[in-house]
């Protein structure tokens, strides 16, 4: 579907709709690691996998 106005890729709304999708990302990706380790991954699997270590995903796992 096709939007009546096209958003300019530069435009600040465009960029926000861009970060805002690879934080979806990021979060499903630590969703799916979160899995992983539950079924007993081991962290060389899951680096092999989805290119994260584990320092990473403990960096972004601390509350803020």
């Amino acid at each position: 579907m096709a939007l009546a106005h096209p958003i300019h890729p530069q435009s600040a709304f465009a960029q926000e709709l861009r970060e805002e999708r690879a934080k979806g990302e990021l979060q499903n990706q630590l969703e799916v690691i979160d899995r992983m380790l539950a079924k007993g991954s081991t962290w060389d699997f899951i680096t092999d996998v989805t290119g994260m270590e584990q320092r990473e995903h403990e960096a972004l796992r601390k509350p803020l």
